[in-house]
């Protein structure tokens, strides 16, 4: 089996199992009161998933999955599966090709890669912090 192969089995087997802990941890975190109001009122189990449980932990692990992407991002890039060993390999050719002409551009070229990187991770990272923050002003105004 390629080696792409196995890291991208890999890293879908590892991605379910985070995601797999993420809804869980999300779904034991909805208030217990929430479940009992519901089987109180009369709902059935799907029903009481459907209505009561999954819109509630879905806002809970909203800002956790979308860590997780930007793990995945940053680990996935560790094994060149969306081409990081290319872009650094381009960034070496054409420092090698300009080294006489502007001696100062290995500092721009990486600089370039460095944003690109934090140009991709940054907005989702503060993307999950903001839903982090509104959740937990939600709860605390509750």
């Amino acid at each position: 089996m390629p080696g792409t192969q196995v890291a991208m089995l890999v890293f879908s087997l590892w991605v379910a199992a985070e995601m797999s802990d993420i809804v869980r941890g999300a779904l034991i975190s909805v208030p217990i009161h929430q479940k009992e109001s519901g089987l109180a009122i009369g709902l059935n189990k799907f029903q009481l998933y459907r209505y009561v449980l999954v819109p509630q932990a879905v806002q809970l692990e909203l800002p956790a999955t979308i860590n997780l992407i930007t793990r995945v991002i940053k680990t996935t890039s560790l094994l060149m599966l969306i081409s990081v060993m290319d872009v650094v390999n381009i960034g070496q050719q054409i420092v090698e090709a300009n080294n006489q002409k502007y001696p100062t551009g290995v500092f721009w070229i990486y600089g370039l890669i460095f944003l690109l990187y934090f140009l991709i991770d940054y907005p989702l990272s503060w993307w999950a912090g903001r839903l982090e923050k509104k959740r937990l002003e939600q709860t605390n105004g509750e």
